[in-house]
């Protein structure tokens, strides 16, 4: 479960408690709380209040060079932006980039598993424009590439009974899981019916001839007729 800081219109001094057990609050109008996704966008609907930017737990990740530097890194890269990718990119630079990232205010490099959704529901943003195209180009590159990496996974000749993906959102995944699955199972369906024996006697894939084996196997030992009969 995603939890994100709401910044509610509203106070309530005590704690709310949620089916799960976990607990929520206390409220303070204009102050940012944390609660689950879900609810943030139930409350933010109502009009009840806004969720936050930096919602995510880390530094606002929507920012425009953040978000730039992503989409390259989704445009020269066969895999998917991790935030571990981030950490390698950081070892390529030096403090003074750090220094002057820190000047400028803007975040370091992160994506959310739910940046998707996320996007859809944050009501303020810098350069709310750009950050929207930005986002666009980011969810449509991901996803062809996606299609691309399965494409080739369906072409080899071995089984797939699971495909690791790292890096894909919940987004991505939801839009892409049926897809695959589906895909897969026609595979392996194909698969099991090409090692099935056919009516002329062959495994289609294979060039064993049940046939030709039979006709190379020994003859039957012949039954011993009675003594008595031989006389």
């Amino acid at each position: 479960e995603t939890w994100v800081d709401f910044v509610p219109i509203f106070s309530i001094d005590e704690e709310v408690e949620l089916l799960d057990g976990s607990r929520i609050g206390p409220w303070q109008g204009g102050w940012p709380t944390r609660v689950p996704l879900w609810l943030a966008r139930y409350l933010q609907n109502k009009s009840m209040g806004r969720i936050s930017p930096n919602g995510d737990g880390n530094d606002n990740w929507m920012q425009v060079q953040p978000l730039k530097e992503i989409l390259e890194f989704e445009k020269t890269h066969e895999v998917l932006w991790t935030n571990s990718s981030a950490k390698a990119k950081g070892n390529e630079h030096n403090d003074d980039d750090d220094g002057d990232r820190e000047q400028h205010g803007a975040s370091k490099p992160f994506l959310p598993e739910r940046y998707w959704e996320l996007s859809q529901c944050y009501s303020t943003a810098d350069n709310p424009a750009a950050v929207a195209l930005l986002l666009q180009d980011i969810w449509q590159v991901r996803l062809d590439k996606l299609r691309r990496q399965f494409q080739q996974l369906y072409k080899q000749k071995e089984l797939l009974t699971a495909v690791n993906v790292p890096g894909i959102g919940t987004a991505e995944l939801a839009i892409m899981k049926d897809v695959i699955s589906k895909a897969l199972s026609e595979k392996a369906k194909l698969q099991r019916d090409a090692t099935l024996p056919q009516p002329n006697g062959k495994v289609v894939g294979s060039s064993v001839n049940s046939a030709n084996n039979s006709s190379n196997a020994p003859d039957p030992p012949r039954p011993l007729r009675n003594r008595a009969s031989l006389r």
